[in-house]
């Protein structure tokens, strides 16, 4: 696996499916308003469909892209509270490097 990349579009595919499929449980399982599964399901089905509007851009762009939906849906909190463990904050941080690794090539 050293050296391949991982379609991280089809993973949270995956994951967003996954998700759905469980969303009543993860509903339930939240005490406070009961809609925990719902948050988590609409904010990885955001950050698959944001992915592939750019199929031909970088992983980190597209993560970049999707991090930014999340934030204007105002989505990002959830998945930074918990079962996304800050991906938009991951998506904006590779967006970043991916951006100095183009600065280096071109400077």
């Amino acid at each position: 696996m050293i050296g391949q990349q991982v379609d991280l579009s089809q993973v949270l595919q995956i994951a967003a499916s996954a998700l759905a499929q469980d969303r009543d449980n993860l509903n339930h399982a939240e005490a406070y308003n009961r809609d925990h599964g719902d948050n988590v399901v609409n904010a990885f089905q955001t950050i698959t469909m944001a992915m592939a509007e750019k199929p031909a851009a970088p992983q980190s762009m597209q993560l970049s892209c999707a991090s930014q939906e999340l934030t204007q849906q105002r989505l990002g909190s959830v998945l930074r509270a918990g079962t996304g463990g800050g991906l938009a904050a991951s998506a904006s941080a590779a967006r970043r490097r991916q951006t100095g690794r183009q600065r280096h090539r071109t400077g």
